[in-house]
């Protein structure tokens, strides 16, 4: 990666963008305080002026990411079609960054998370849930956001190939299997949970 001009100190930013560039070139697995303050020319303990350890490190990476996903619409929606841009915007993210699928729910919520947090949940109260029933609608999405990233990589790397196979032995059901496999998994799951929430709703309205 290109080198930043060389100093004892850099902005929280800088470490923030070289850590993810870390990341996205040798995994999160691989990262470490020492090598981002090495691809930025600076002493290794001149990173520790931001962060204590590598876990403050990854939980403000993340915390940028969400940010940068630009996950909120920027105009007022019904919010049937603002849960569904909230959860395509995640998963559009996820999907172009799938080195952070396995570290979700692993630190503290970030700034920027709980205001995706507190944000959905306004809206939900205000088109007629309760707190509780708000808060199960946003975590079903996660839910599904993180299981139709992982299922989309996978198919990504070859699984529609099983797809195939498992579809040549189950020929009754093999079409619609082969149809699935060839779609964006969110558009599966997402109209199902929504759908399901318009009937919540309707419920308690009536």
């Amino acid at each position: 990666m290109p080198k930043v001009k060389k100093g004892k100190y850099q902005s929280k930013q800088v470490y923030l963008n070289a850590a993810l560039s870390v990341i996205r070139e040798v995994g999160i697995e691989k990262l470490t305080m020492r090598k981002v303050a090495n691809d930025l020319d600076v002493s290794p303990m001149a990173i520790y002026k931001h962060f204590e350890n590598k876990d403050e490190l990854l939980k403000a990476v993340l915390d940028d990411f969400i940010s940068n996903a630009n996950v909120l619409p920027e105009q007022d929606l019904p919010w049937d079609e603002w849960f569904t841009h909230v959860a395509k915007a995640m998963y559009n993210a996820l999907q172009g960054d799938t080195n952070w699928l396995p570290l979700l729910g692993s630190f503290q919520i970030g700034e920027n998370a709980l205001h995706i947090t507190f944000s959905f949940m306004n809206k939900m109260v205000e088109a007629g849930f309760d707190n509780g029933e708000a808060l199960d609608a946003y975590l079903a999405m996660i839910h599904i956001v993180v299981g139709a990233v992982s299922i989309q990589s996978a198919f990504d790397k070859g699984g529609a190939g099983v797809a195939h196979g498992i579809a040549e032995k189950i020929s009754e059901h093999a079409e619609p299997l082969l149809d699935a496999a060839t779609k964006q998994q969110i558009d599966i799951s997402l109209p199902i949970l929504v759908e399901g929430l318009k009937d919540k709703l309707a419920a308690k309205q009536n």
